[in-house]
């Protein structure tokens, strides 16, 4: 849970089918994500399907640490 109350989910993948299927359930929502050096991918997506400000917000502080915000078509 975010400090504003968002419910955020957090995952590692090695394979972008697998990562891209799993946050298509969140359709209209968001997700934060960056690939270390061994080629992971960490994930944080908010478990709503909405791109409110609240949901920016949420995911917003991890591009300090050189994470991506991604929308989820």
């Amino acid at each position: 849970m975010s400090l504003n109350g968002v419910p955020i989910g957090i995952g590692t993948y090695t394979s972008n089918f697998a990562l891209d299927n799993d946050v298509a359930l969140f359709h209209n929502g968001m997700y934060a994500t960056t690939t270390t050096e061994t080629g992971e991918t960490y994930v944080f997506v908010a478990m709503t399907a909405s791109q409110s400000n609240a949901v920016q917000q949420a995911l917003m502080p991890l591009t300090s640490f050189g994470f991506q915000l991604h929308s989820v078509q």
